[in-house]
């Protein structure tokens, strides 16, 4: 047996809650014992709702109540966009959801540093309108008390400008709280309090078992009497021998082959299997027991079947089934198709806000990775072009030097001056300004340009030395120009290989992170659903009512 007595817990995030007379304020330490409660409740369903001005559900009734404690953390004053305090609207939604789920009886745990007496008379109407639901309050604050701190700076102050003290009244939060068959705590350093609490509602759990047993019949398995109805077989079989056997041969031979089954197999039904082997961590076996396309869905994507789940989810026409094909596609790669299941989320269901940031998150993914590809198909044009470029160099550095020669046969008997200035002039022609080996060319050229000189003097005994002079130096500078080109070729083609060698691995794991991360902040998302709530309520006219205090 396993109780499912429901507790709904309503926290307080007023701005009050920041006062500092509990070290380091009531806030942090109503958040640990929320998490220390948590962690004592083996049974029932829970459920959170935040409240200051405004109350929303930050956790219907379910019985996972690690979620509940992951959430704790995040609970801050500022995650609600309408500050004061309203805890009667709070009860009002506790209430909403008890009905929802057909609930008769529950708990409430209230948990605050102080009501006004508007929303106390308000809160004990409400609760005496429900029958068998009952009120328990944890008090967090000190009867000193302590100035109550404002989001943007500054304090609490009346309309004179005085500053207004936050304290602690346990007189009206006892007497509410005894009214309604609940217990109040106050907050202590150990954890005598949340002993209080459970005991409370584990004895109020006890006592509507009891109730369920007197209500219900119990039933009681007879069926071993049927085995007196096949003595007068045995009997039978043990005089006749064997014409008693012959005579059950009949009922034996027509017996079908049957499927080795475990005897819970008899008492559930497939879907029942099927969660039960999903919740063991047998996902294939479940999706061949499970008839619904959403849990096989469930199942294939759990199994890292991402396409079976894509096509599981698409055969519903809900927003549910489509946000979760869109996670499904987003997973396996295919963003277009993950972003137009999220729009169809969204059309059927504007109010899912993880559709929403999920589809922003996959167009992030998308626009880096085109980025990524245009990036690389410009790289690899540059290589084309660096690999061009060589060729061309090699041939403007040629046809100069053929130049050389051909006017070096023409000249006949030439100014052994003018020789050596054309011997130059091919090498600079056949140079690129901008290459750095243009320096290198020309200081070869300066190199020989004695050797030309030297010719100057013996130009009237043979003319054909400096011929041949000014040949050699026009061809000697396009060595160490091929030589050059050739390193910078290879630095070339080897750059853009490395660096897309370094970006492919990072590329990668920085999509994965980014669609399996959650995110950091747990009370962005809340943030951005209470905002979307409040809206929702401003256009239907509905709008937090008027209270005395509001801080």
């Amino acid at each position: 047996y396993r109780s499912e007595q429901p507790l709904v817990i309503l926290f307080d995030l007023s701005p009050s809650m920041l006062a500092q007379d509990l070290k380091p304020d009531r806030l942090t330490r109503a958040r640990l014992k929320l998490m220390d409660l948590l962690a004592a409740r083996h049974e029932g369903t829970t459920a959170l709702i935040a409240y200051a001005g405004d109350a929303h559900v930050v956790t219907p009734l379910s019985d996972d109540a690690r979620t509940l404690a992951a959430l704790a953390p995040a609970l801050t004053p500022d995650l609600l966009p309408t500050p004061g305090s309203a805890p009667e609207i709070a009860l009002a939604k506790a209430l909403e959801l008890l009905a929802n789920v057909g609930e008769q009886q529950g708990d409430i745990l209230l948990i605050t540093d102080g009501v006004s007496p508007d929303a106390a008379t308000a809160m004990t109407a409400q609760l005496a309108a429900a029958q068998g639901v009952r009120l328990s309050i944890l008090a967090a604050g000190t009867a000193a008390g302590a100035p109550a701190p404002l989001p943007g700076g500054g304090f609490v102050r009346d309309g004179s400008g005085n500053m207004l003290i936050a304290s602690l009244d346990p007189a009206p939060l006892r007497s509410l709280a005894g009214q309604h068959g609940g217990r109040y705590v106050e907050l202590s350093a150990d954890t005598r309090d949340v002993q209080m609490l459970t005991q409370t509602f584990a004895a109020q759990a006890r006592e509507r078992t009891l109730a369920l047993q007197q209500n219900h019949d119990t039933r009681r398995d007879e069926g071993p009497w049927l085995a007196l109805l096949l003595l007068p077989f045995a009997v039978l079989a043990w005089r006749r021998g064997l014409f008693a056997m012959l005579l059950l041969a009949p009922l034996l031979a027509g017996t079908p082959s049957a499927r080795a089954l475990e005897w819970q197999d008899l008492w559930q039904r497939p879907d029942q299997r099927g969660q039960r082997a999903l919740d063991a961590g047998d996902a294939a076996t479940a999706q061949k027991e499970f008839s619904d396309p959403a849990r096989r869905g469930t199942a294939a994507y759990r199994a890292g079947d991402l396409g079976t789940a894509a096509t599981e989810f698409g055969k519903r026409d809900d927003a549910s089934a489509h946000y979760n094909r869109g996670n499904a596609l987003a997973r396996s790669g295919d963003y277009p198709g993950a972003i137009a299941a999220y729009n169809r989320a969204l059309e059927l269901d504007p109010g899912l806000a993880d559709a929403g940031f999920n589809r922003e998150l996959v167009q992030r993914v998308q626009q880096q990775q085109q980025q990524q590809q245009q990036q690389q198909q410009e790289k690899q044009k540059e290589k084309s072009s660096d690999d061009a470029k060589p060729g061309q160099d090699a041939n403007d550095q040629q046809q100069p030097s053929n130049a050389g020669n051909k006017d070096s046969e023409k000249q006949g008997q030439p100014q052994p001056t003018d020789g050596a200035e054309k011997s130059g002039g091919p090498s600079a022609a056949g140079q690129k300004p901008e290459k750095n080996d243009a320096e290198a060319a020309q200081k070869n050229t300066d190199a020989k340009q004695p050797d030309a000189d030297s010719a100057t003097g013996n130009n009237n005994e043979n003319t054909k030395k400096p011929e041949t002079k000014s040949s050699a130096d026009a061809t000697e500078p396009a060595q160490p120009d091929t030589t050059k080109s050739e390193p910078a070729k290879s630095g070339s083609e080897s750059n853009p290989s490395q660096s897309t060698q370094r970006l492919t691995p990072a590329e990668i794991q920085t999509q994965e992170q980014q669609l399996r991360a959650l995110p950091d902040d747990p009370g962005g998302l809340l943030r951005r659903k209470f905002y979307y709530e409040r809206q929702q309520r401003e256009e239907r006219g509905e709008r937090p009512a008027a209270a005395g205090e509001r801080w």
